[in-house]
């Protein structure tokens, strides 16, 4: 349940979450008013949960804010309470305020997931090969076979999946994910998951995309290592003093594909530049920052580069396009439903052909 406007929820649903239009979904709007708000009559609210609810018997209820809740102090996590009281049915609230971005969100809902649903640790018994892959979302793997490969990489490999979060594994698979050995962190929004994880069950993580083989073989021994030893462990490749390409995008799948060019196909001289915000001292070396369109702007025309790889829309920054070799990699992210149909397919022996045939 989205705490905000009537209208508004059609920008969410349709607009970020490519997997709207083709399943099942139980996503409303409170369809916030003005008088409600400047009342503050959170049981007309609250009244019309409890009768969906009473109706759709779901599996939990999450409540989530948006910028008129921060700014009036609408109580979510009592709101929460509340309604699990009258219920029965176990619930959630986020203060979320529009004013951050989405990984921040995404990495909000996992950990209060956690510690809703998980077991204590004293009921876990972790079982050899499992894992969970952390941070597959729709925003970064788009709606493509993406996320399916990428679990299909794994398992090629030996691998058993107890979980994902979130795009393919049900809610009673999701919940037992302490049972797994290691986490396998494929985007920055999986890394809080990750970190309470570790501190609560002692799971250690990789973090890593398969993407090319090269990659997916380097993933899964890097897998059975910390099996074994119970280390931390990233997939990258060594940074170079000089750079002619430069990737923007989400910074553990750039780092990724990075790790692919240089390692499978030998093209050095790679610089990563990251959109939302760095994993911070995960990598040896961060990637470039970029805060604002300005930034972007600056770096994509600083003739720097002969190749760019990035999201459609950013060749719009581009003021002299026949000099630079651009080659798309749609971020739902960035350019929603404009440009997510052309998401190529990144993971392992798929990671080919003229999208990224260049030397």
């Amino acid at each position: 349940m989205i705490h905000d406007a009537s209208g508004c929820t059609g920008n969410y649903t349709g607009y970020d979450e490519p997997r709207w239009y083709d399943s099942h979904s139980l996503v409303y709007c409170s369809g916030l008013r003005e008088m409600d708000a400047i009342l503050g009559n959170d049981e007309k609210f609250i009244q019309k949960i409890e009768n969906a609810a009473n109706d759709l018997k779901p599996n939990f209820l999450c409540f989530l804010g948006s910028p008129v809740p921060m700014v009036i102090g609408t109580d979510l996590e009592g709101i929460a309470a509340e309604l699990e009281e009258r219920t029965g049915i176990p619930s959630m609230g986020l203060a979320t305020t529009g004013l951050h971005y989405y990984d921040k969100g995404v990495s909000d809902a996992y950990i209060a997931f956690a510690k809703k649903f998980f077991p204590l640790p004293q009921a876990v018994r972790p079982s050899g090969d499992r894992i969970n892959i952390l941070g597959l979302t729709p925003l970064d793997f788009s709606n493509n076979s993406n996320a399916d490969d990428l679990i299909g990489e794994m398992e090629k490999r030996g691998f058993t999946i107890q979980a994902d979060f979130s795009m393919v594994s049900d809610f009673h698979k999701a919940c037992q994910a302490p049972s797994a050995s290691v986490n396998l962190v494929v985007s920055k929004s999986g890394l809080g998951l990750a970190e309470y994880m570790k501190k609560r069950y002692q799971i250690p993580y990789v973090v890593g995309v398969p993407a090319g083989e090269l990659a997916a073989d380097r993933l899964a021994v890097m897998l059975k290592e910390t099996m074994a030893d119970k280390r931390e462990r990233v997939l990258e490749t060594a940074a170079e003093e000089t750079s002619q390409v430069l990737i923007i995008g989400e910074e553990v799948l750039i780092r990724s594909l990075a790790f692919h060019f240089r390692e499978e196909r030998g093209i050095g001289g790679i610089q990563t530049a990251v959109l939302f915000g760095g994993t911070q001292g995960v990598y040896r070396q961060d990637s470039l920052a970029l805060n604002s369109e300005s930034d972007i702007r600056k770096l994509v025309n600083s003739g720097r580069y002969h190749t760019i790889i990035a999201d459609p829309l950013i060749r719009q920054l581009i003021r002299e396009k026949e000099r630079v070799r651009f080659i798309e990699l749609p971020h739902v992210a960035v350019s929603s439903k404009i440009c997510w149909d052309h998401a190529p397919q990144l993971m392992g022996e798929r990671l080919s052909g003229s999208l990224f045939g260049f030397q």
